[in-house]
């Protein structure tokens, strides 16, 4: 079991979450309360499978999660696209102030990491796409 607190207004993510569970794509939903922000919900362990099972599995998810009605629009204060961190702000900047303060990398590879970053911000719109394409390559590739 898996508890799930929020702090923000759930109604969007509870909607999401239960449609996805329903659709066979997400852990079953067992109680959630939108007045008391709380929704309870199976816990997934995480199974690894090989590639072979991927290439079967991930296009059927796809097709199952491209089935489904549309989810509920995303309100204006919240950014969930690949751009993030292309925009300026107050989201961005607790972002990065969280990851710093998390100590994931280590401290040469977390410099390098946000120089790059500072250079992205402040490249002009064409550069920074690719560049952006190349940050979120770092990010998700190093562990």
């Amino acid at each position: 079991m898996k508890i799930i607190m929020r702090t923000d207004d759930p109604t969007r993510h509870f909607t999401c979450m239960k449609a996805a569970a329903e659709a066979g794509l997400a852990p079953r939903v067992w109680y959630t309360s939108i007045e008391d922000r709380i929704a309870i919900t199976d816990f997934v362990e995480a199974a690894p499978f090989p590639v072979t099972d991927a290439l079967v599995r991930i296009p059927a998810a796809l097709r199952t999660l491209h089935a489904l009605p549309p989810f509920p629009g995303v309100p204006n204060h919240i950014d969930t696209s690949c751009m993030f961190l292309m925009h300026q702000g107050t989201a961005v900047d607790g972002f990065i102030q969280r990851f710093q303060a998390a100590n994931i990398l280590p401290e040469d590879e977390s410099q390098d990491l946000l120089a790059r970053y500072a250079q992205l911000a402040t490249a002009p719109a064409r550069v920074a796409v690719r560049e952006h394409c190349y940050f979120l390559q770092m990010c998700r590739f190093r562990s």
